[in-house]
This record gives C-alpha cells, structure tokens and sequence, in this order.
C-alpha cells in the first residue's frame, strides 16, 4: 500500500507486449482478463472463457487459442457472473466460428479471479454434445492501448438472435413475441430439450461432476433446440440457488448427483411451464419450511402426466429414492420414442 501510495507500479513482465502494459499502467486494477468458447453447432452463440494471464499459457490441462487465431470482439450482450459478455468472431486462417467471449471487468477482486481461472478449467475438462465447449483461453493478447471493449449496457439482448436461455424473466412471454418456430413448441420439443439436458447431466455426472446450480437460466439453447448446460461458477462453493437446491444440500451442503438430480426436475418444471419462477411470489424462506412439510410444485398447464410423475420422482426427499440421470434419459428415450404416452395431462392447479 506504502508504494502504491508513492507511485510504484509493477513492471512490465518479460516478453509482455508495449501495448499491454500500456493498458496495465492507465488501469489502476490492472487489465480486465478475458475468456471465449463457441458452439459446435451452426448459428450458435456460447460464452466461452478467454483469460489475459500468462501461467494460463503454460497450462496443459486448459485449451489455448493457438498462435494463428484472432478474436474480433464487437458488440456488448449481457452482464454475467464474472464481469461482461460479448458477442466475437474467432478466426483461424480462412474459418469463422462465431464466440461469446466472458471478460472480468476493471476493477475485479483477486476471488474473482481466481473463480473465473477455475470455471475455465473445469469447462476445459468436458466434451460432450450438451455441454458447453471452451473454445479456448487467451494467454497472450495484442490489444490498443485503451478500453478494450464498449461501456456495458444491462439486458441489452440482440434482438437478431433468439434468446439463449429459458430463464426466470418468463420466457412464455418473450416467446409470444417471436415468429414460429420459437414462437410455439410442442410437447416432443420440449421433451427433446429435457433430454438434451439429462444427457448432458448424465455425462457430467460420469465424470463425478456435481453442478450445483443447474437451473434454466444456466442452459444454451440453439436454433435446433439443442440444449447444452452451462455455468459452471458455483462448483467452488457461493450462494445456494434455494428455489433448485435439494433439502439436505440447503440444510447440510451435502451436494451429490442426487441434488443435481432434484434441480433438474426443477428445470422440467421451468421448461414445461415455459419459464415460470418456481414457487412463484414465496421468499426463500417460505419454499424452504414448504419442502420440509412435503409441498411440491404443482403440474404445470397442459403438462403430460408421466413428463410430471418424473418431476414428482426427482424430488423425493431421500435423495436414495430419486432416480440416476442415466435412468432419466432412458425414461425420456421410451417417451418420445411412444409419443402417445405424453396425451395423458396431469391435473393442472391454478394456485
């Protein structure tokens, strides 16, 4: 602090482009770090982590953006967990692959940091189809010698791409605005969506993976309906999201599969419903003396019975009882392989 207050600022590290260190000495917390990752799918767009920092480019265990890419980074799309997200370009010779790219923002905490630098390397270890990829990690970067990016704007969505996740600002009613085929979905696409997402929990739990905080917001959808989870941050432990959390990971921070399994018939439920806050208009100290007295989230409108009975399953109170993901995704396979058996409705409660 003593130095701080005398002028003294750290030198520039060896081989650290003029330009960085420009940047470095006009911002009093240092340069913002960065992160990107793409979708394996035509027309999607996923946040992906890049990140400025420099033992990331000796890392074996986190992929880098090789020499020969280049990463245009335009237009602002929301405010994430970490910092700010943008929509990019990442090329590499002649090909384009569209990116989101995570950035913290001036002025990060060394926690935040460290918490991004984590979610990059957990996200590094997975591939599968319904998992969201990193693209890659920026170790070294040539930028300007000024703010890297445009000042930020909240919610500032663009409106030529379909919102990328089903998430709790009521999705039902975002979607009424928009022109088929997101305008309207079926039974079996939401069915196909739900079993997208189980497998990609399945994948995640083979590899003795707890998420933690699955819940809609934190999964990608593509114009294909392809839905891919996302938002890895609460691995290391934070705020517990209570509305999906299971009784004995609230009560007890005992999180396994098996409470990953309850959030997910939490997810089944936003989805169904298209969007709706679970427990509605209750404070998180009311779904909480709820649960433990035995209320469960009542059928949403038009929801087939057995898509319910799953969700009802999922959230049994012994978390032994409740089924495997593996289990899900052959449940989802049966249902949507014998469409007919999505025609039975649960009954609806209006509550």
């Amino acid at each position: 602090m003593k130095a701080i207050n005398e002028g003294f600022r750290l030198p520039a590290p060896l081989d650290c482009p003029s330009a960085i260190y420009q940047l470095m000495m006009q911002c009093a917390e240092g340069m913002a770090s960065t992160a990107v990752i793409s979708g394996s799918v035509a027309g999607v767009l996923f946040v992906v982590l890049l990140l400025v920092l420099k033992w990331l480019h000796h890392s074996k265990d986190t992929p880098k953006l090789n020499q020969g890419g280049r990463l245009n980074v335009p237009p602002f799309l929301r405010a994430g967990e970490f910092g700010e997200v943008y929509k990019g370009t990442l090329k590499r010779g002649k090909k384009e692959v569209p990116v989101a790219i995570k950035t913290l923002k001036v002025g990060y905490t060394e926690k935040q940091r460290v918490d991004f630098l984590s979610e990059a390397t957990i996200m590094g270890q997975f591939c599968h189809h319904n998992i969201i990829r990193l693209e890659g990690v920026v170790s070294k970067c040539k930028c300007p010698p000024s703010r890297p990016f445009p000042p930020a704007k909240k919610n500032n969505f663009p409106v030529e791409h379909p919102k990328k996740m089903l998430n709790k600002n009521r999705v039902l009613t975002w979607w009424q605005h928009v022109p088929p085929p997101w305008g309207e979905f079926g039974v079996i696409q939401l069915v196909g969506m739900l079993r997208g997402i189980a497998a990609g929990m399945k994948y995640l739990a083979n590899m003795n993976y707890v998420h933690r905080d699955l819940a809609a917001r934190n999964i990608l959808v593509n114009s294909n309906l392809v839905c891919k989870v996302s938002d890895f941050g609460l691995s290391r432990g934070g705020k517990i999201p209570i509305r999906w959390t299971a009784p004995e990971a609230i009560s007890y921070r005992k999180f396994t599969s098996a409470s990953d399994v309850w959030s997910y018939g939490i997810v089944m439920w936003e989805v169904m419903s298209y969007g709706e806050r679970p427990y509605w208009e209750l404070s998180n100290h009311e779904v909480m003396k709820a649960i433990n007295e035995g209320f469960r989230l009542p059928a949403p409108l038009d929801c087939p019975s057995a898509i319910y009975q799953l969700m009802m399953q999922c959230w049994q109170q012994e978390r032994s009882r409740r089924p495997k993901f593996a289990d899900i995704v052959s449940i989802l396979d049966k249902l949507i392989r014998a469409p007919e058996s999505l025609k039975a409705l649960a009954d609806f409660d209006p509550r």
